[in-house]
């Protein structure tokens, strides 16, 4: 289906082409406007421009608000002369229609693209309508600065362009440049600007805290509520309906009646349990619900609290928004697809990849030519495999129920507003705010801000960041990003505060890993491991106890590292301990350390115990080189191996005293000793 619509788009596109031009496009009155818009598959008579759904990505930019503008918006309050607000709608109309044709840097835009920019342009000319004309073109009224900042500069830019190309008359106009050298404004004395500057706020990632309270209760309603709820509804909506004796269909009324009769039965019966069998007597947390009450309300009462169990299948349906929410926010937090994407899902969209795993196939449009978008997988973790299979049950039970036909994956729940029971769901931010507010953790939120599903990507991102290394290619690959620059300054610098946070994460991760080698302590190498153990003995004496308890060793384990700020591991199971004001042999006597000069023997480095494993499996690959070099009578590579030798076989005095007997490494090491410390 999508590959029919891109190539129906195609198709009027290249027709309209092949009779357009500059000169065409300065001609074009009113009705011939009309009539490229109608040839582009643009719905809507004169004045109004309205994209069908099928050109428009899948999610919310499909309701009608978000690919419709008309030219009633220009004049809301009936205050301009209709034949300014006229010729307006034709400039507007003129540059949508030049747009769709035209290519301009980035090639020929999407139909949501143009949508986008309509309605900026309608924003910015319904500010000049308010003013009287000043020039006798019509862009030419409206300056620069008085586009939004974003997307208002490429349409102004876009714009201008088109004027020097020939396809309209006029342009915004810039205000002038100051070209040579000038000396410097003296303000002394002048009077303080009014001028605000104008700030665009992204979307941020979302507290810990709200992450935090809505992850796990999203989890517990996934393994725990989810599946004993759609059991009982599923059974009641099996349950058999009375019908009249002879056989006809029960008036529409007495049906709604009886069937909500037969199945609060059910719901009040129902034995509510965990999925491994145990009584679901009380949840582990609240819902801001009200009961659902047929009939008997009077004028000013108000609803009750829900409580649990619930007592009525109306009651019962009222959680599955719930559930859905649940399934939604591992699905979004998982891979952070966007909108669209999300909204693309459908019920066979988890699959098994060979030596992958489950993985999600759906559809990305960002970055995509074309209206059709393309098919991508997205990551799938248990969590969000069990909710996407849990969610196919309840959309099939929510459209058995409607009557609604389709694939589709989220779903209306309710009939009200703009949405029928079964429907498709579009707008998937609006539904997750939603699904916070009924769990009551909306004060977790920034002040003033709402749950959006690119928070979700921007979370996404912060986390990566803060916990991989290589955290730019890896979000490259799970946002379908072709340039790092997006990803970076998009997506990870959005965040004002990660630098911050990584060096505090960096830290911290520091000091843990001083814990567990402090932990081990007495069986730690190298030439700090004796130091080490001597200084945890003078702690200890000074806290008057025996063994570390873990905030004591948490405690002595920051003051080793400087809070986190020395420190590192150079390769498995050997660490560099330097200070951060000295420097080792490695540095050559200058501050700080250079890793890829470590050595045997320098005061600062500390061995593990994987070391130790790691050292004698070492010296027994060098002695079976060294052998095979003397066999070959190859004395460079015997010089290297046995160079090799000296420098494994001092680390560990254990190792040292089980190879010192092999007529080898005694002959190429010397046997002298140079294990001195305890193991």
């Amino acid at each position: 289906m999508a590959e029919n619509v891109f190539r129906l788009y195609n198709e009027l596109r290249d027709a309209a082409q092949t009779v357009f031009s500059p000169s065409v496009s300065l001609a074009l009155d009113d009705a011939g406007l009309s009539r490229m818009q109608a040839a582009l598959g643009i719905r809507g008579d004169w004045g109004v421009w309205e994209v069908p759904p099928e050109f428009m990505p899948d999610g919310q930019l499909q309701a009608l608000a978000q690919r419709r503008c008309d030219i009633e918006q220009l004049d809301e309050e009936g205050t301009v002369d209709r034949s300014r607000i006229a010729e307006a709608w034709t400039e507007i109309i003129r540059y949508g229609v030049v747009r769709s044709l035209v290519p301009a840097t980035r090639g020929l835009p999407k139909p949501s693209t143009i949508i986008s920019e309509l309605k900026t342009l309608v924003r910015v000319v319904r500010v000049v309508l308010q003013k009287d004309p000043i020039t006798e073109g019509f862009w030419s009224q409206i300056n620069e600065r008085e586009f939004p900042r974003g997307i208002g500069a490429v349409v102004a830019n876009t714009l201008r362009g088109f004027r020097d190309r020939g396809y309209i008359s006029d342009c915004p106009t810039k205000d002038p440049v100051v070209v040579g050298a000038e000396s410097e404004r003296d303000r002394f004395g002048e009077e303080d600007s009014d001028e605000q500057i104008e700030q665009v706020n992204s979307w941020q990632p979302f507290p810990d805290a709200f992450t935090s309270e809505c992850g796990w209760r999203s989890i517990y309603l996934i393994k725990v509520l989810g599946p004993t709820l759609l059991d009982a509804l599923e059974s009641a909506l099996k349950e058999k309906l009375p019908q009249r004796r002879d056989g006809l269909p029960l008036h529409p009324r007495r049906q709604q009646v009886s069937a909500a009769e037969v199945r609060d039965v059910i719901i009040a019966d129902w034995d509510w349990r965990t999925p491994g069998g145990a009584p679901l007597d009380v949840l582990e947390l609240e819902f801001n619900l009200k009961k659902t009450i047929g009939r008997g309300m009077q004028k000013g009462q108000q609803l009750p609290k829900f409580t649990w169990p619930p007592k009525t299948f109306a009651d019962a349906w009222t959680l599955l928004p719930i559930l859905q929410g649940a399934h939604l926010f591992p699905v979004c937090l998982a891979s952070g697809p966007r909108a669209s994407e999300v909204c693309s899902f459908n019920d066979n969209c988890l699959v098994e990849a060979e030596s992958v795993g489950a993985r999600i196939i759906g559809k990305t449009y960002k970055l995509v030519d074309g209206v059709g978008g393309r098919l991508r997988d997205f990551a799938c973790p248990d969590i969000v495999a069990t909710a996407l299979l849990q969610q196919v049950r309840l959309a099939t039970l929510v459209k058995e129920r409607s009557g609604m036909k389709g694939n589709h994956l989220w779903v209306h729940i309710k009939t009200f507003g703009r949405g029928r029971m079964g429907e498709k769901q579009l707008i998937i931010s609006q539904f997750l705010h939603g699904y916070a507010v009924k769990l009551g953790i909306t004060h977790f939120l920034d002040e003033h801000s709402k749950v959006h599903v690119h928070r979700f990507r921007k979370t996404l991102a912060r986390v990566v960041a803060l916990s991989l290394v290589n955290s730019p290619s890896v979000l490259m690959d799970c946002f379908g990003h072709e340039d790092p620059d997006m990803t970076i300054r998009s997506y990870i610098l959005s965040d004002k505060q990660i630098a911050r946070e990584v060096l505090v994460v960096q830290r911290e991760l520091v000091v843990l890993m001083a814990v567990d080698i402090i932990d081990d302590s007495e069986n730690v190498g190298g030439p700090a491991g004796e130091k080490l153990r001597e200084r945890k003995a003078e702690f200890l004496q000074l806290l008057g106890k025996s063994e570390f308890e873990p905030q004591d060793a948490y405690e002595f384990a920051k003051r080793e590292t400087f809070d986190g700020r020395t420190w590192m591991m150079v390769s498995p199971g050997v660490y560099c301990t330097i200070p951060t004001e000295e420097g080792g042999l490695c540095s050559k006597g200058q501050h700080g350390t250079n890793p890829a000069y470590c050595r045997g023997g320098c005061p600062f480095q500390l061995l593990t115990e994987y070391h130790k494993v790691r050292s004698n499996d070492a010296i027994s690959e060098i002695v079976r080189h060294l052998e095979r070099a003397i066999d070959e009578d190859e004395p460079m590579i015997i010089a290297q191996w046995a160079g090799q030798l000296k420098s494994w076989i001092g680390r560990w005095p254990g190792v040292e005293e089980e190879w010192r007997i092999n007529p080898i490494v005694q002959k190429y090491w010397g046997g002298e000793r140079t294990c001195d410390e305890k193991e």
